[in-house]
């Protein structure tokens, strides 16, 4: 562990955790992580959510009260994301998740989880300046190429804080950097 004021910036620095976790919510709650389900069972009127996760380093956990969050599968990693898009099929955003996906897979190497989160909240404190820039009636860039580019840098984010085993207070700029060159 690396003892650190947390100054609220998200950039918590631990080792490499064995995780399980059993939680105890009302039933309108739906559990969404990148963790696996061991079990979901309801007892006594509560919902009792049993996840588990292997050397893992960023963990989020939320509850929603109705599943908002999609599930795409990819070669050997399921996406669930719940970022806008901008009116795209379902079939669509599919391909440009897999898209990603396979490029993060040829670049970065294989992911070691089964799941990967790409959440609108990681979006928005980190996104992507100029696309909505531009006024509605110019399109210069074809359907789809606003939620693929907010998928790629979401979801390259994601890959590298649960892949590399960095210290993002200190060295938040090698981060970054493969990110843009990416």
């Amino acid at each position: 562990w690396q003892v650190h004021s947390h100054k609220n910036m998200n950039d918590l620095f631990i080792p490499k955790l064995e995780l399980d976790i059993k939680l105890t919510v009302p039933v309108n709650l739906a559990p969404i992580s990148a963790l696996k389900i061991e079990s979901m069972k309801v007892e006594d009127g509560k919902k009792v959510v049993h996840l588990t996760g292997s050397e893992r380093i960023d963990t989020e956990l939320q509850l929603t009260k109705e599943v908002i969050y999609e599930d795409y599968g990819a070669e050997s990693v399921n996406v669930l994301t719940n970022i806008s898009d901008d009116g795209l099929n379902p079939a669509m955003k599919s391909f440009f998740v897999s898209r990603v996906m396979d490029f993060l897979q040829e670049n970065l190497g294989s992911y070691p989880h089964r799941y990967l989160l790409s959440t609108q909240e990681d979006y928005a404190s980190n996104p992507v300046y100029g696309l909505n820039q531009l006024p509605k009636f110019l399109r210069p860039f074809p359907e789809g190429f606003g939620y693929e580019l907010k998928q790629l840098k979401t979801l390259t984010g994601n890959y590298l804080e649960n892949t590399l085993m960095l210290n993002p207070r200190k060295d938040k700029w090698v981060y970054d950097g493969i990110q843009v060159y990416l």
